[in-house]
């Protein structure tokens, strides 16, 4: 079948920019246990997220933290109004994880977000060990969780509310499972895939390993 953009208002049709109508290869010759392109193209939908989402917010700062939030919020109302688009046509997010999805992922960035320069450094000196001088104090991190980190998610709740999608707002969840589940994201990655709650951290536990045999498959990891 055809497989255009939904991002476009031809999803299904040619459009400006169009998905490759002929599938290069089958998901099962790539190792996969099913042929359903869906779940492929949901992974790559959610890498291109995570790649945009570092471009957009940038590098961590001490100040400029409200900038950052307008960012985060502006980054989910396009992931909401995809979403809202496939619910809309019925296409049961074919292409596209859940906007609930794309949001797990977006705060979880935020959530490390403070950490990342002292990770890279950790990297670029051959350690797997953070040095904790290269960490914000801990009343800095505690104060970015309270102003960006824990705003970020009620502005996802007010605009999937605004934007009368009752879905997200319900995939959302509890912000207290939704902060829980990141947590364990974070400490566990995929590991322990039954520990989640919310919908979002469940699609993404989901995907995560398809995702990296994806990137495997296409050269991107070793």
């Amino acid at each position: 079948p055809e497989r255009g953009l939904t991002e476009t208002d031809h999803p299904s049709a040619r459009a400006l920019v169009e998905r490759s109508q002929t599938a290069l290869t089958s998901a099962g010759s790539l190792g996969f246990d099913t042929d359903d392109f869906s779940i492929i193209s949901r992974c790559l939908e959610l890498q291109a997220d995570h790649d945009a989402i570092e471009l957009i917010l940038g590098p961590y700062t001490s100040d400029g933290w409200d900038e950052l939030r307008w960012k985060a919020a502006s980054i989910f109302a396009v992931m909401l109004l995809i979403d809202r688009e496939d619910r809309r046509r019925g296409l049961d997010h074919r292409s596209h994880p859940k906007a609930a999805t794309r949001m797990f992922q977006l705060l979880g960035h935020l959530a490390i977000l403070w950490s990342i320069p002292a990770r890279k450094k950790a990297w670029a000196e051959g350690r797997s060990d953070i040095d904790p001088a290269a960490l914000p104090p801990d009343d800095v991190i505690q104060a970015y969780n309270d102003e960006v980190v824990a705003p970020v998610f009620r502005d996802a709740a007010l605009l999937s509310a605004a934007a009368n999608a009752p879905e997200v707002v319900s995939e959302l969840g509890d912000p207290t499972d939704f902060i829980a589940d990141i947590e364990l994201a974070l400490v566990e990655g995929a590991d322990k895939p039954d520990g989640f709650r919310t919908a979002g951290a469940k699609e993404w536990v989901a995907l995560y390993p398809i995702n990296e045999k994806a990137m495997q498959a296409l050269g991107h990891r070793e």
